[in-house]
């Protein structure tokens, strides 16, 4: 049933009770259900298919594994996963979502167990999971916590979690989201993509933006809110992909800093409730299960990244890059600030870009030094401010 625009959404229902909203926004859903398929079979063969990426190159599995797909929509993940292999179960609350669903399914030739339910509440077994995915579904939700405090429960430990998703409608109250679409919508034009170039049956597009002020994690600017909630739930390893293709950056007093529109979360389960006692008991916390699993993760460990540590280990590289936190500088600029002979500073520039910490490019006779991601390097910051803190409180 198609959601009317006048007659059927209140403008900002920020009283309104959570069950309406949520059925609004399913109505919403099955009114966007057929153009949403267009759009899923367009993205399906993709190169750009993040799921299908982050699963061979972040998470490179060389086994049949159970995954659910919470919120699948016309089936994009559940289909990219099993097109991988391995058995899927994917849930949505949107009738019509699912119908279109399956016949994805069929026309890629995919077996996958699609089930009617709430994803905030899903209707599958606990403890049974390899992997639970969530594209674009938290941002839609009146309750994300609760859905991802469902979703643990579904993990076997160990398991994975994936959410891909975006700060889609936080220009509705965040003054620096604001600029970031206005210059997009000057840039590319107002409601240039994929979805909206889809929207076959001409549903109105704003009946979902007049229902985020009821939407929390839409208020929030993410993946950082995301990361606070998975890290108190009991959450580990985490690793956090920008998936922006236009990148913006706005001036504050600590430099410049990146707008993130669109990201993926990896997060992990602990392996055994065991181990969330070890930091407490100690080594005999440990089970020979938990131990052999410690083994094979230290066995499977990519150690690349020991020249990054090494390269920031430097006293003179590290105020470089303290330098490069409030925006580019020149060899001379940065020899300047840190003390260095612009020989010194030339080298140590040369191996911070080795380790892709450093980027450059020719601004006129000059060449300008920029830091490549420096979100990455305020966490590293806030990661060591941690631990001396925590020793010297010990102390």
């Amino acid at each position: 049933m198609m959601a009317s625009e006048d007659q059927t959404v209140p403008k900002g229902a920020h009283g309104a009770d959570s069950s309406s909203i949520q059925q609004q926004s399913t109505d919403y859903w099955n009114a966007r259900a057929k153009g949403y398929s267009i759009s899923t079979r367009k993205e399906l063969d993709l190169d750009s298919n993040v799921l299908r990426n982050i699963m061979r190159n972040q998470l490179g599995f060389n086994r049949r594994l159970k995954v659910a797909d919470m919120g699948t929509g016309a089936g994009l993940a559940a289909i990219t996963v099993a097109r991988l292999g391995h058995d899927v179960t994917a849930v949505d609350a949107s009738e019509k979502m699912l119908e279109y669903a399956r016949q994805n399914a069929l026309y890629a030739h995919v077996d996958i167990n699609f089930v009617l339910g709430d994803v905030c509440n899903p209707p599958l077994l606990k403890h049974e999971y390899d992997i639970v995915i969530a594209k674009s579904v938290i941002w839609n939700l009146t309750d994300p916590i609760g859905a991802y405090s469902s979703w643990m429960d579904l993990l076997k430990p160990g398991g994975f979690l994936i959410v891909i998703d975006g700060n889609w409608y936080l220009d509705e109250f965040d003054e620096d989201f604001r600029r970031r679409r206005n210059y997009l919508d000057m840039k590319n034009g107002k409601d240039n993509n994929l979805h909206a170039n889809t929207n076959i049956d001409n549903v109105d597009l704003n009946i979902i933006r007049r229902l985020t002020p009821n939407f929390p994690a839409s208020r929030e600017r993410r993946p950082a809110w995301d990361m606070g909630v998975l890290l108190g739930l009991g959450f580990s390893e985490f690793r956090i992909l920008s998936l922006d293709k236009e990148p913006f950056s706005v001036l504050t007093r600590d430099g410049v800093m990146k707008i993130p529109l669109s990201f993926a979360i990896i997060a992990r389960m602990p392996r055994g409730t065991s181990s969330l006692y070890s930091e407490v008991m100690g080594s005999a916390a440990y089970t020979d299960e938990d131990l052999r699993a410690v083994t094979e993760r230290i066995r499977d460990l990519d150690m690349g990244y020991n020249k990054v540590l090494k390269a920031l280990a430097d006293p003179n590289r590290l105020s470089l890059v303290s330098a490069l936190m409030g925006g580019k500088m020149s060899v001379n600029q940065l020899a300047g600030v840190t003390g260095q002979s612009v020989s010194l500073a030339s080298h140590n520039l040369k191996v911070l870009k080795e380790c892709n910490i450093v980027s450059s490019e020719r601004d006129g006779k000059e060449i300008q030094y920029s830091l490549v991601d420096r979100t990455a390097i305020n966490f590293l910051v806030d990661t060591c401010n941690a631990i001396l803190n925590e020793d010297h409180e010990k102390r």
